[in-house]
């Protein structure tokens, strides 16, 4: 982390906040990376937290992404054009590659010019599709007669 032009110190938390967002799957809520950390290193506050994804946000390091329910989470900003998947169950985000969004000019509206997109697909991840896709077996009573 370059936080020195920022006036800060670099601190063996704010190392691994930032090893933790390059190494993530997809975009991180503050809960999910204090979690992170705190088995990682064992004793760092919220506040550390929070003051960590701002100046890695400042500094460009990472960027936010605003899920569809208005969360705001944050990723590493060196991963390049992509999408998100958001699981509805679990509520984990993961990264996906390629991107199925083709704007042709000639359906904007007269004068709009596109500058970029986000998208964020949502469904069951891998883990929550095989739970739900599990039958629980009925009991099956058979009559005497």
């Amino acid at each position: 982390m370059n936080t020195a032009k920022l006036g800060q110190r670099n601190t063996r938390q704010r190392e691994i906040l930032q090893q933790i967002f390059t190494h993530a799957p997809g975009p991180l809520g503050v809960k999910r990376l204090l979690e992170l950390a705190q088995a990682e290193i064992g004793k760092i506050g919220i506040a550390t937290v929070y003051r960590t994804v701002r100046l890695l946000e400042e500094s460009k390091e990472i960027r936010p992404v605003t899920l569809p329910d208005g969360e705001i989470q944050w990723e590493s900003s060196d991963r390049g054009h992509h999408h998100h998947f958001l699981c509805r169950k679990c509520a984990t985000v993961t990264d996906f590659a390629g991107c199925p969004v083709h704007v042709h000019n000639d359906s904007l509206a007269k004068g709009f010019v596109v500058e970029s997109h986000e998208l964020t697909l949502v469904g069951l991840c891998a883990d929550c599709s095989t739970a739900t896709t599990k039958t629980i077996p009925l009991k099956t009573t058979r009559r005497r007669g």
